[in-house]
């Protein structure tokens, strides 16, 4: 039967045996920890990006490339520049009555064939002027577009990286609407200076639509014409609705809607519109007081885009009679042009030799912490066992 020497002896072993363990299996908490905070940064931080190139891509390859790696992908340009008539080409179609046989010289000179006397502010009496006038806008217009189109597509279009497909072709339609813009400018400016010359200078129309001459003894004298209370005196924009008279009587035969006469040709023009030429009943009826033998039809209102029947002339003009803009962009030709030599993108690849020091290092901790906490445990259980022991 053994002594109470040798029971206190083993029962002081056992707990130094049990606290043992559970101070250790307690103690190995912070190395874990340790453990996967190294776990976590090792995939998150050991990566690193790698450059990627590749020589002479095709535009097919291209396409691969941008799909795959958008965000990181250059191609410099060998060639940075071209011109733009090589990559783009741009159709316009104007208004229809600049097709129309309403700008043709047979039907101007329809008007000029009456011999009657008409009063100043009969539709038949300045229609040949302001057809005349319509037909030169229209010309103008094109003339202006053409000779700026010239200019346009001999100027540089500069990038120093090929653009891919969605960003190339809003950078392209941006400067064509910047070239547009440019033309209309340039033709109204023009225009604008040429009105406001005859207007400042109050110059007398052939037609005595703004002064009539009237001769009283031997002297000659002029008096301003006016249209529903405005005077060409004061404002050189006054009109009327047109009209078609009755010679005998000055009694109105036929008013031609959207149509008006004023002051000037030119003015009273900018504000008619061409609603009664999209319309065959109308067209017939002022047909009817014209002396011509022409068989002419109205104007097609479903080949207009933009605008409306009742459109201002004027708005016409300020869009250099302008329908529609058809821009045709050739990006296989863009690429060629800018012969890319080679393709670089970025991808990210784990660093195996920084993960190898990282776990050595690692490992060499945990082992320097788990021997740290073995030579702790030594010191302090034998102290911790006579405590227990004396309190029990």
């Amino acid at each position: 039967m053994p002594s109470i020497v040798d029971q206190r002896q083993h029962r002081i072993k056992r707990i130094s045996i049990g606290l043992g363990i559970f101070l250790f299996i307690l103690s190995l908490a912070f190395p874990v920890y340790i453990i996967k905070i190294y776990f976590q940064n090792a995939i998150v931080k050991n990566n690193i990006p790698s450059t990627i190139r590749v020589s002479n891509p095709t535009l097919q390859q291209y396409f691969l490339l941008y799909s795959d790696y958008s965000e990181t992908l250059t191609c410099p340009c060998t060639q940075p520049s071209m011109n733009y008539g090589k990559i783009l080409e741009i159709d316009y179609i104007l208004h229809p009555v600049c097709s129309s046989i309403f700008v043709s010289e047979e039907w101007i000179l329809s008007f000029s064939d009456n011999n009657s006397p008409l009063f100043f502010d009969d539709f038949r009496m300045t229609a040949s002027y302001a057809f005349q006038t319509l037909q030169t806008l229209c010309m103008l217009s094109q003339q202006t577009i053409e000779n700026n189109l010239m200019k346009f597509y001999s100027e540089e279009y500069i990038n120093l990286n090929i653009l891919p497909p969605v960003m190339f072709q809003p950078n392209i339609e941006l400067r064509v609407s910047k070239f547009m813009e440019f033309s209309k400018n340039d033709f109204l400016l023009s225009f604008t200076m040429i009105r406001k010359i005859i207007q400042a200078n109050g110059l007398l129309s052939g037609l005595q639509t703004n002064y009539q001459f009237m001769a009283q003894n031997t002297e000659v004298h002029t008096i301003s014409n006016i249209y529903n209370g405005c005077s060409c005196s004061v404002s050189p924009t006054c009109i009327t609705q047109s009209m078609i008279y009755d010679v005998s009587s000055y009694t109105s035969l036929f008013s031609i809607p959207g149509f008006y006469t004023g002051c000037y040709v030119v003015e009273s023009l900018l504000q008619s519109n061409l609603q009664c030429f999209f319309n065959q009943t109308c067209l017939d009826q002022l047909l009817s007081y014209i002396s011509t033998p022409m068989t002419v039809q109205a104007l097609n209102e479903s080949l207009l885009f933009e605008d409306f029947i009742n459109s201002a002339i004027r708005n016409l003009t300020e869009n250099l009679m302008v329908e529609l803009i058809n821009l045709s962009i050739n990006y296989e030709n863009y690429y060629e042009k800018c012969q890319p030599i080679f393709c670089s993108y970025v991808i990210e690849t784990p660093s195996t030799t920084e993960t190898r020091n990282y776990t050595i290092y690692i490992i060499g901790l945990v082992i320097g912490i788990i021997g740290g906490v073995i030579s702790i445990l030594h010191l302090i259980i034998p102290t911790l066992v006579t405590l227990i022991v004396r309190n029990n």
